[in-house]
């Protein structure tokens, strides 16, 4: 079922592609490679930009705290 969606919308597949890589950064809790990925991700329209700037302001949020 998934594979159908993927080669029939390729913005889906690659939102899912990058939430799969989100649970696996954050699963391992690789801090820096989860922020390297969300700094670096281009908006595309969909909600995977929501999703990605709320965790950067949490990772900029942290950061702050961590430098008081």
């Amino acid at each position: 079922m998934v594979d159908l969606g993927l080669k029939n919308f390729p913005q889906f597949a690659e939102n899912y592609q990058t939430y799969q890589t989100i649970l696996t950064f954050i699963r391992n809790r690789d801090r820096a490679t989860l922020q390297q990925l969300v700094m670096n991700h281009r908006p595309n329209a969909t909600e995977m930009d929501t999703v990605m700037r709320t965790i950067q302001k949490e990772l900029l949020r942290d950061q702050e705290r961590l430098s008081l």
